[in-house]
């Protein structure tokens, strides 16, 4: 037809190829329709995907042997993949759900939990690695508990130093400054810290970290744990949110 017509079918090719799909939060909020999502991915995005690779459990092993097959096939799908967030939700979320059965997601209003598998719940974060690969940082944890009382303290300690800048925003240098003028107070302020993010937080479901560098490790499993009260920190207050800093190894 389209030679009939004096037409560029190439164009018309690449015209047609698929680049998203219309699907919404709730669509993932249920395995009801996981099968067919899986086949929107893979007719479209990834036609030689082995789907044996699909994972029965959530395993570190299994999901990098599986985020390393659709990286070889296209990258530029995979991050569109790893990427799309619908609603509230964050990035490789809808990616573990494509890749583990009878995955479910939470959702924007689901108060910590991202994940959902045959009834265990984990919570997905794409964080920042350092590069000796011991923490991750560069995420929050959402508003699920209050925390203006360790704000207040923390902006009144920078306040005290005179570092310059508003006392909402505590950078890494800020908090160099506080250890240095107060390190008993700031150690309190993190250990009260560490214990509310743990206690209504961590200690409810394990963790799943996301290589988010800019690298070439972007995308996959970091590490998968329960994080103790002893490995959470503060890395820094921004945007009105305390950030913490999780020891992974």
């Amino acid at each position: 037809m389209a030679q009939e017509l004096d037409m560029d079918f190439e164009f018309i090719r690449k015209a047609e190829r698929v680049t998203s799909f219309n699907l919404a939060e709730k669509d993932f909020m249920t395995n009801k329709y996981q099968k067919e999502i899986r086949y929107l991915y893979t007719k479209n995005f990834f036609p030689k995907f082995d789907t044996k690779l699909f994972v029965k459990k959530v395993d570190i092993t299994a999901l990098n042997k599986a985020i390393a097959a659709l990286m070889r096939e296209n990258n530029a799908n995979f991050y569109s993949l790893y990427n799309f967030k619908p609603g509230g939700m964050g990035p490789g979320e809808v990616l573990m759900f494509f890749l583990v059965d009878n995955a479910e997601l939470g959702g924007a209003g689901s108060a910590g939990v991202d994940l959902v598998v045959k009834g265990k719940k984990y919570e997905i974060k794409a964080a920042q690695i350092t590069g000796d690969r011991k923490f991750a940082y560069g995420f929050k944890l959402g508003a699920t508990f209050p925390t203006s009382a360790i704000e207040k303290k923390a902006s009144d300690l920078k306040k005290q130093t005179g570092q310059p800048g508003s006392v909402s925003e505590i950078n890494k240098d800020d908090i160099a400054a506080i250890r240095k003028q107060f390190p008993g107070e700031w150690e309190k302020i993190e250990k009260e810290y560490a214990k509310v993010s743990y206690d209504n937080y961590f200690k409810n479901h394990e963790i799943i970290f996301l290589h988010n560098n800019n690298s070439k490790n972007k995308g996959y499993v970091e590490i998968i744990q329960t994080v103790k009260q002893n490995q959470i920190g503060l890395e820094r207050y921004t945007s009105k949110s305390l950030k913490p800093i999780i020891k992974i190894r």
